[in-house]
């Protein structure tokens, strides 16, 4: 039973913050759009045609973890697209250029590029095989809908949850900036 759940709440959440990813990305289109220009990874006219490709990815991620109906393939799909992903981090990184945004989308948005970007999608990625793996070995008992509800009300309180932690995050930071900027001045 513990594993049934782990496996629902584990797929519900991937799911959310994919969604959530996309979401962002369409509802801030010309923001996207330039981060995806500023990485320099592909010629200025295929920044339409990769804007339009991660949001598919994002959808298609959504809907299968969403659904849990997660395969070999989707899992090779999605392990193709993160490291896409990376490479594209990682490269930028080596070659200086931290001062931009991420374009991640959603929760997982970030203002700067940094090494930890690249770890949380290493760390995604064994996630989703983690996921796999109790499908394939486990027999799972069913949950009616008002328990899948529940489980995936627990996924979007755990998303609630990193959201939260993000911005005390960003605050410790700013109140650091301005006791900084308060003794020297």
């Amino acid at each position: 039973m513990i594993l049934s759940i782990l496996y629902l709440i584990s797929n519900f959440t991937l799911g959310w913050l994919f969604f959530l990813s996309m979401l962002d990305k369409l509802m801030n289109k010309s923001a996207h759009l330039s981060s995806f220009e500023k990485y320099i990874l592909i010629p200025k006219w295929g920044t339409k045609i990769a804007y339009i490709s991660v949001i598919l990815f994002e959808l298609y991620l959504t809907i299968i973890f969403t659904s849990t109906k997660l395969t070999s393939t989707s899992i090779f799909i999605f392990i193709v697209g993160i490291s896409i992903f990376n490479i594209a981090i990682l490269v930028n990184l080596l070659n200086g250029k931290v001062n931009m945004s991420c374009g991640c989308g959603g929760v997982l948005e970030s203002e700067t590029l940094n090494f930890k970007m690249i770890i949380r999608n290493i760390c995604f990625i064994f996630f989703a095989i983690f996921i796999l793996t109790l499908k394939n070995n486990f027999t799972f008992i069913s949950f009616s809908v008002l328990q899948k509800g529940v489980l995936i009300f627990i996924s979007i309180k755990l998303i609630l949850i990193f959201i939260i932690l993000k911005e005390l995050k960003v605050i410790k930071l700013s109140k650091q900036k301005l006791s900084r900027y308060l003794f020297l001045n």
